[in-house]
Parts: C-alpha cells; structure tokens; sequence
C-alpha cells in the first residue's frame, strides 16, 4: 500500500515538473528572433521535428544512442570502469 502511493506521488510529481519544463521552453523568447515567432508555431516546428526523426532513417541510430548511451551508459565504462 506504501509503495504504491508513493508511486503514484512519485509519477504525479514528474508529471507536473514535465508539463512545466515543456511549458517553459515555450513560453520564454530568447533572441531578437524569437520575438517575431509565435507560441504555435513553435509547438508546431517541435511536433514536426518529433515525428519527422521518428519516421525516418534517424530511429536506428536513435535508438542505439538510447540503448547505449542511456540504459547502459557505455560512455561512463569507457571513461572509467570502477565507476
């Protein structure tokens, strides 16, 4: 019973600190550049840059830079194995 309510608080907590992170790199214009683009239109460029790298040739390589890198972190054996 403890440990599944803490899950669930855990993921609530992710959840809200994700939507916010995501709502952040929307929301602040960086740039003289940035002034002119819209909020949409940047939500937009990001859908389509998402779904472009997942159906194209790019998912291979994403997916061994998520399996290596990510799950077994093959850059920290090679930096040093000890660690």
């Amino acid at each position: 019973m403890f440990y599944t309510i803490t899950l669930y608080a855990s993921l609530a907590i992710f959840g809200i600190g994700l939507v916010y992170k995501i709502s952040a790199w929307f929301r602040y214009k960086i740039g003289r550049d940035a002034r002119n683009i819209s909020v949409s239109t940047r939500i937009s460029a990001a859908i389509k840059g998402i779904l472009s790298t997942l159906f194209s040739a790019k998912i291979g390589i994403l997916l061994k830079v998520f399996i290596l890198d990510v799950l077994l972190q093959t850059w920290l054996l090679r930096k040093d194995f000890v660690r």
